[in-house]
């Protein structure tokens, strides 16, 4: 498979995206299932001088999850697996597994990957504003009584996401 053929069926791949948490060059059909990071530059007409670059688009900021020890031991217990076991299956000792479990270890990404597609469960997430400090938090709200000098509503500290069907 070439370069510039989609991980994910084959086609020609119109670009990078983020699918599951994993970076995949993707055809126009299988881009839906992520999220754009940059797209090749189209082919110029003949005739005409080079083609004009796309401008990437900036990355969402990912981080390992708080609870990511906690995340993969119930995964593990759920689908009836003891250490060795899983390590045997995902080609990862047993003794990295548990101090991930105990978070005294954090995966490498080429672990993670493999634990995240065989467990299906996602230990990266994208950074967001509730996992911010309570001091940020606090600094926020008082930005928003500033405002109008009205009280801080729920409204005010709800984000509301629009999820595409």
């Amino acid at each position: 498979m070439r370069e510039t053929d989609c991980d994910i069926c084959g086609r020609p791949a119109i670009g990078e995206a983020f699918v599951e948490g994993a970076r995949v060059w993707v055809c126009m059909r299988c881009s839906q299932h992520g999220r754009m990071i940059t797209r090749k530059p189209a082919p110029a007409p003949k005739g005409m001088g080079t083609a004009i670059r796309a401008k990437p688009v900036a990355a969402p900021e990912l981080e390992l999850a708080e609870n990511y020890g906690t995340l993969l031991k119930k995964a593990r217990e759920g689908k009836g697996l003891n250490l060795e076991q899983l390590g045997q299956q995902v080609g990862i000792r047993a003794q990295e597994i548990q101090r991930m479990e105990e978070q005294k270890l954090k995966p490498p990404e080429k672990d993670r990957i493999k634990l995240e597609s065989f467990l299906k469960i996602r230990l990266i997430v994208q950074a967001s504003e509730a996992e911010k400090k309570p001091e940020d938090l606090a600094k926020t709200l008082e930005g928003m009584r500033g405002r109008g000098g009205n009280a801080v509503t729920l409204a005010d500290m709800v984000e509301i996401k629009i999820k595409k069907s």
